[in-house]
């Protein structure tokens, strides 16, 4: 679902052949995002008529300053009122909007803010706040799966609830479950093949212990992205990480880095503010995020060691391969 935008210009009398011009254009620009645009290029010229237009139910509200001498018109409709007042560069629509501004701020009443382009070019803020609302939007249809006990599967249904008064549905599996699942419907891959899939990863003393893992730990990844989420329109995966490691002795890092590598939000522990951090950020930027714990900083050699690191294998030419970091 496309965000709902309200557009409305504002212009004075004097000035309204020009304003119509100009409105249209930034109208046109506005409409070009792909939103769902509500409202009318042509230029409104009393209070009351702004007043209707952005007291009207959207997620975002544009007021376009088309022309000076708007400065009460703007005063008496937009106190309190939270939208992106965007002036232009011709026709005194940026001193209206500032003397706006100001009179409402020293009221109390300013919960606007100002912005400055020209007609045919939308700003970078609404741009921003576009692709924001359409995140937000797309994580309403997240395919949550938590790899965990009911407990924390529970505890992380309340947390995204309370951060966002809502929460897409979680489907919880048990780590015995998933990992039974990966061995009868996924082929256990090879030693080589595994160490192909991470491109580039070097073992430090490695023992059959470290090659069982990274080898389990791919076939977890393929299993994953190849089957239980195949299907998922936005897939997020979450692991109780002490679970996993209790019940078959895995940390999931391997796990964790490849599925994001594959376009799947996977964060560690079950955290639930992270969940929807990384998620976000995902859908945002098309870039894969990570996290790690900062083990040490050499500020010698110019070292970072990051610890529990999930980074994509895409991300650095090689990628040690450890049983923990402290060896």
């Amino acid at each position: 679902m496309d965000p709902s935008v309200s557009f409305v210009a504002v212009a004075s009398e004097l000035h309204l052949r020009r304003a119509r011009e100009v409105a249209g254009e930034a109208y046109l620009a506005l409409e070009a995002e792909g939103v769902e645009l509500q409202g009318s290029p042509e230029p409104v010229l009393r209070p009351e008529e702004l007043s209707e237009a952005v007291s009207s139910p959207s997620d975002l509200k544009v007021v376009f300053v088309a022309s000076g001498g708007t400065s009460r018109l703007l005063r008496g409709a937009l106190a309190g009122i939270e939208a992106l007042l965007w002036a232009h560069p011709g026709d005194n629509s940026l001193p209206s909007a500032l003397s706006a501004r100001e009179k409402l701020r020293a009221s109390g009443a300013w919960a606007s803010e100002l912005l400055f382009s020209s007609p045919g070019e939308v700003p970078s803020e609404i741009k921003a706040e576009i692709r924001i609302l359409r995140a937000l939007k797309a994580f309403d249809e997240a395919e949550v799966l938590a790899i965990c006990g009911e407990e924390k599967a529970s505890e992380l249904q309340e947390a995204l609830e309370a951060l966002l008064g809502r929460a897409p549905a979680i489907k919880r599996m048990g780590v015995r479950i998933l990992m039974g699942q990966a061995e009868a419907r996924v082929e256990e891959p090879s030693l080589s093949e595994a160490i192909s899939t991470l491109k580039g990863i070097t073992g430090e003393e490695v023992t059959p212990e470290l090659e069982k893992g990274l080898i389990k730990s791919v076939q977890l990844a393929n299993f994953i992205s190849e089957k239980l989420l195949k299907d998922a329109k936005v897939p997020v995966i979450t692991f109780d990480c002490f679970d996993i490691i209790r019940e078959v002795g895995l940390a999931p890092c391997v796990v964790v880095g490849l599925l994001l590598e594959r376009g799947i939000t996977a964060v560690c522990e079950a955290d639930p503010a992270a969940l929807f951090l990384m998620a976000i950020c995902h859908l945002i930027s098309g870039s894969p995020p990570w996290m790690a714990n900062l083990a040490r900083f050499d500020e010698g050699s110019r070292t970072i060691t990051l610890a529990h690191c999930t980074a994509c294998p895409s991300l650095a030419a090689s990628w040690p391969y450890r049983g923990t970091f402290l060896t």
